[in-house]
């Protein structure tokens, strides 16, 4: 077990060893640039998945949709309640909705 990890630790450096590129090329399967905080207090992967939570999709759903697991689509929704500072689902929607303009 010890050795495997040494192995995937070799295939794949800490993150502080690795730094994204400075032209933006990181993207989203569907495009969106990762990583990036505009004026909502969101990344534009969390305004992907809070636009899809908007229309009513499940984790699974999300998942789905955007190439994920549920339980990491649960994640995202977890990070942007944090953001927005809300406690509950009903709040988190209000509060998207207002941000998201839908």
């Amino acid at each position: 077990m010890t050795r495997l990890l040494a192995c995937a630790r070799d295939l794949h450096p800490s993150a502080a060893d690795v730094r994204p590129p400075d032209d933006g090329a990181r993207t989203t399967p569907t495009g969106i640039p990762v990583g990036v905080v505009d004026e909502t207090g969101l990344s534009a992967r969390e305004k992907e998945v809070a636009r899809l939570v908007l229309v009513g999709k499940t984790y699974r759903e999300i998942g789905e949709t955007i190439f994920i697991s549920p339980r990491t689509a649960e994640h995202h929704i977890a990070r942007i309640r944090r953001r927005l500072g809300v406690d509950t689902r009903a709040e988190m929607l209000t509060r998207l909705r207002a941000l998201l303009g839908e």
